[in-house]
């Protein structure tokens, strides 16, 4: 499972680059969502939600979501 960072908005994907991408494979994974928490706050980041993956190249069924705040 990876735990992502998406935008509730756009839902675009944060990646490593810092920048948004709908392409779910270059989406920057955290290993907790402690991590993706303490991410969200220290680049200042508003309206994202916490993205759960259990597909390394899909969106599948089982993904689900978590408003970050």
């Amino acid at each position: 499972m990876r735990k992502l960072i998406r935008s509730a908005e756009t839902k675009a994907f944060l990646t490593t680059d810092g920048v948004w991408t709908h392409d779910l494979e270059k989406a920057r994974p955290f290993p907790t969502s402690n991590a993706a928490q303490t991410a969200m706050h220290e680049l200042q980041l508003r309206a994202v939600e916490l993205y759960y993956s259990f597909d390394e190249t899909q969106k599948s069924q089982w993904d689900f979501v978590l408003p970050l705040e």
